[in-house]
């Protein structure tokens, strides 16, 4: 009964991680170091207001380095 009860779960992630891996995707990821001219949007969600001039402060940096 114990094997049973590893088996059964144990073939579901194998088959799950099977097909994962047959699935195709329409579009190829980009490559690493690959520049985009699409602008990004970043969101930062923090729970500490005390940091938040420092999110300010880097966020205007980022600004100047990244600009739209």
């Amino acid at each position: 009964m114990k094997k049973a009860l590893i088996s059964i779960p144990l073939a579901v992630l194998t088959a799950t991680t099977l097909l994962a891996g047959c699935s195709s995707n329409e579009e190829a990821p980009a490559s690493p170091g690959s520049a985009s001219t699409e602008p990004v949007e970043l969101n930062l969600w923090g729970g500490h207001p005390e940091i938040d001039p420092w999110y300010k402060k880097m966020a205007e940096e980022y600004k100047k380095r990244s600009p739209m």
